[in-house]
């Protein structure tokens, strides 16, 4: 698996689409975005660039 590392100043909006057979992935990704949303970091991307939240929640 490759490893992607961003700065914590870049806000990413991710539209990610595995192809069948990348469950693994798609597992990697969802438990990515679980983490970033436990510990404080998408909130503070979010409030940094944007008004709402652009989750949806």
């Amino acid at each position: 698996m490759t490893s992607f590392t961003f700065p914590s100043t870049l806000a990413l909006v991710l539209v990610w689409r595995c192809a069948k057979g990348q469950g693994e992935l798609k597992g990697q990704i969802s438990a990515a975005i679980k983490t970033i949303r436990a510990n404080g970091k998408y909130k503070a991307i979010n409030d940094k660039y944007f008004t709402f939240d652009v989750y949806g929640k």
